[in-house]
């Protein structure tokens, strides 16, 4: 498995970065007080992984090479530990291991991304295998690794937040009270270490509160929650990209498909409750696992009630390797029936959401096909102008291309603002856009100019003589 993964990373290794890793890189290279000011600011991510990235910078310097390198050893521990795991709660659990890898095997993949993502995914298959050796063997030291793996993780991601709320509804519901109440002593820890945390924010929280942030999150909780099954058994859309778009964006029978996803959840459940004369549901892992999976989800859903829009299938990633744990335990609890479903049904449709997407997500993209043409084609004196719908990875790939050509974004943004070129007596401008540009870029620009060539993400316009 780590040979494949290895394997589909040179494949993809010239995908564009997104918006969303382009930023935390920046400002991983800028001073410290600047940096956390940033992610204070920023005010949904916890601080960790922005550390793990200045370490990473400072170690490796950033380029695009060492920026992508950053998730590979983090993914391959993840997918190394898993069968470990799967191990423990399944006979199955080479298939279990299969369809964890599929995960990974997006160009895309939000846990290939040099984002938190990754890293929540590691933490949660490493707390999920910690507390089972303290539940097997509950021992002070055991349960000390597994407070310490979940302080480590809520500063990581919420989600982690919502997973440890989770263990804690799960040794109340099925722990013997002894238990119970040693691991809700545990998790006060990592409990009080993210209330620390809340409380740096929480001035920033208070005077804009979540809306900013969070404005793209669909307002629809049902819309929301429906399409949950489906990119669990896709992939799972990885935010802002301008250059790519998801795969399955305009695909014909969205909705039967999305449909298609839940119905298939439900019937492994109701293949799993008519075989239980013929055997009998086993609680060992099935509870856990329906709690560690489920719990997160809908105590989300109940903060997206409470607060606000905040319900989005990318906050639940960590849920991943518990969902297919969950998968294959209720396939076989099931029966043959369960199985079948799972081997003839599940499997090839999770085998093709990887093959379907990577004629598009390999393709060159436009962007950096303009930067290359820009490279070729410039002359002394020109100037980038990059439209704001495409400003971090426009940035990035005239950087990646080692072009010291002066830039400016327009609309104007403060990070981007120690970057800001002239623009009034450029003999030449090389305009950036997705499409067509915005409204403050064709004002800037159509003032005394003509355009020369154009291009999707790429026009060019030289002053009239």
């Amino acid at each position: 498995m780590a040979i494949v993964y290895l394997a589909f990373c040179w494949l993809a290794w010239d995908r564009t970065l997104i918006p969303d890793e382009i930023w935390a890189l920046m400002y991983a290279e800028r001073p410290w007080a600047e940096q956390i000011a940033g992610i204070r600011a920023d005010l949904i991510h916890p601080p960790v992984f922005y550390v793990l990235e200045r370490l990473w910078v400072g170690l490796f310097g950033l380029s695009d090479f060492s920026a992508k390198a950053l998730p590979v050893p983090i993914n391959l521990l993840a997918i190394c530990l898993f069968p470990v795991l799967a191990a423990r709660v399944t006979k199955s659990w080479r298939l279990a291991s299969l369809l964890l890898l599929t995960v990974y095997l997006h160009v895309f993949s939000v846990p290939h991304l040099v984002r938190s993502y990754g890293l929540v995914v590691l933490l949660t298959i490493v707390s999920i295998w910690t507390w089972d050796a303290w539940r097997c063997r509950p021992t002070p030291a055991r349960l000390g690794v597994w407070t310490m793996v979940m302080s480590l993780a809520v500063l990581t991601h919420f989600f982690c937040v919502l997973l440890l709320a989770s263990f804690v509804l799960l040794a109340w519901w099925v722990g013997p009270p002894r238990k119970a109440r040693a691991l809700m002593l545990a998790a006060f820890i990592p409990a009080l270490i993210f209330c620390a945390w809340v409380i740096y924010v929480f001035p920033v929280y208070a005077s804009r509160g979540l809306s900013g942030n969070l404005k793209w999150v669909d307002p629809s909780l049902v819309s929301a929650v429906s399409i949950v099954p489906f990119h669990f058994l896709t992939a799972i859309p990885s935010g802002s990209n301008a250059v790519t778009p998801d795969w399955w964006d305009g695909l014909p029978g969205m909705k039967f498909l999305v449909l298609g996803a839940a119905a298939v959840n439900v019937l492994l459940i109701a293949l799993a409750f008519l075989n239980r004369r013929n055997e009998p549901l086993d609680w060992h892992w099935l509870g856990p696992l329906t709690v560690l999976c489920f719990g997160p989800a809908i105590l989300l859903a109940g903060i997206s009630l409470l607060m606000g829009p905040a319900f989005h299938t990318r906050f639940l990633l960590g849920s991943v390797p518990v969902y297919w744990l969950w998968v294959v335990v209720v396939s076989e609890q099931g029966g043959t029936p369960g199985k079948l479903l799972l081997r003839a049904l599940i499997l090839p449709a999770v085998l093709l959401a990887v093959v379907l997407p990577l004629r598009q997500d390999l393709r060159e993209s436009p962007l950096r096909d303009a930067v290359a043409r820009i490279l070729r084609d410039r002359q002394p004196g020109d100037v980038v102008v990059i439209a704001n719908q495409i400003d971090f990875q426009g940035y990035w790939e005239l950087r990646r291309a080692g072009l010291d050509i002066p830039f400016v974004v327009l609309p104007a943004w403060p990070v981007f603002q120690r970057f800001a070129a002239p623009v009034e007596d450029a003999p030449r401008i090389w305009a950036l856009c997705r499409a067509e540009c915005n409204a403050t870029v064709s004002d800037r620009l159509t003032q005394h100019v003509v355009v020369l060539r154009h291009g999707r993400y790429l026009t060019l316009l030289q002053r009239e003589k």
